[in-house]
């Protein structure tokens, strides 16, 4: 019995500020540590899930932002490995995911000529305030399920925060985008896509490969880019209802740019054209939005 409370008092050394040691060697902690953990022989084991079909895979009340777990799955997203609950999904710690928003969404990104770009559609219903939106954001068809692979839908005013149009390189506009991100200007996506061939082209670059997501033909989609262009569709707000349109057809992505009073520039990507429309659409209307690190 006594070397049973040897052993204890060895392996937890609990200060009076409840900061805890576990070693061999009866430590205290460090003064700036809540658990350290000393071993020159043995490793810590976290616990071993498949979250493919653990409870704890959709994380609402079961994990906490910041969980961490070793997923023992192979065909689980990025594979076997460590993952993490962002708030809103299990990422993998060998994701490139350098950007998070207020409500935990976690992004990854990729790098386009000096830039680097959101390479997912931004899904934020906060400002990185954690204010609420000034303008309108849905689900395409009120369909919560579909917000993590094509993201939300806004209207501009919501995007904009109150900030004037820009067509500045950099926008210098936050507006929706988290802290150290901004809403790219027009002047912006064109730049972006002269880099992968032009208007003409450059469609084919920036949409994501396959049919999976978007419907057939997806003219000459190869995703060179990494840009990774999702078709959201868009919606509609009219005679008092959310009209739907669109989905896997279409990619539109609202600019911090004003056309005018009533209308904003986006860029626009089809199933069936290989190049890019930049067009003005009214400010009314629910597009997708990316952003791009300051």
């Amino acid at each position: 019995m006594k070397n049973l409370i040897l052993i204890v008092l060895m392996l937890f050394c609990i200060t009076s500020f409840s900061q805890i040691a576990i070693n061999n060697d009866g430590s205290s902690p460090d003064s700036k540590a809540i658990l350290d953990v000393q071993s020159y022989d043995k490793g810590i084991l976290i616990p071993r899930v498949d979250l493919d079909t653990s409870t704890i895979n959709n994380g609402i009340g079961t994990a906490q932002r910041g969980m961490m777990v070793f997923n023992i799955n192979s065909s689980y997203k990025d594979g076997i490995g460590f993952y993490y609950w962002s708030g809103s999904k299990w990422i993998s710690l060998t994701q490139n995911v350098s950007a998070m928003d207020f409500d935990g969404n976690a992004y990854s990104t990729v790098r386009i000529g000096n830039k680097i770009w959101m390479a997912e559609n931004l899904r934020t219903l906060h400002y990185s305030d954690g204010s609420n939106l000034l303008g309108g954001a849905t689900s395409y068809n009120m369909n919560d399920s579909l917000n993590e692979v094509y993201g939300l839908l806004y209207q501009w005013d919501a995007i904009m925060n109150g900030e004037s149009s820009s067509n500045s390189n950099p926008s210098e506009i936050q507006g929706i985008c988290p802290i150290g991100w901004h809403v790219p200007s027009y002047t912006e996506y064109l730049e972006m896509i002269n880099l992968v061939g032009g208007l003409t082209v450059g469609g084919g670059p920036l949409r994501e490969f396959g049919t999976f997501h978007w419907i057939t033909p997806n003219i000459n989609a190869s995703n060179l880019s990494g840009f990774n262009a999702l078709p959201g569709g868009m919606v509609v707000f009219s005679g008092g209802q959310f009209i739907n349109l669109y989905l896997g057809e279409y990619a539109n992505f609202w600019t911090s740019t004003e056309f005018d009073t009533d209308h904003a520039y986006n860029i626009a990507l089809y199933y069936d054209y290989a190049g890019i429309y930049n067009v003005h659409n009214a400010k009314y209307l629910f597009y997708s939005v990316r952003c791009v690190k300051d």
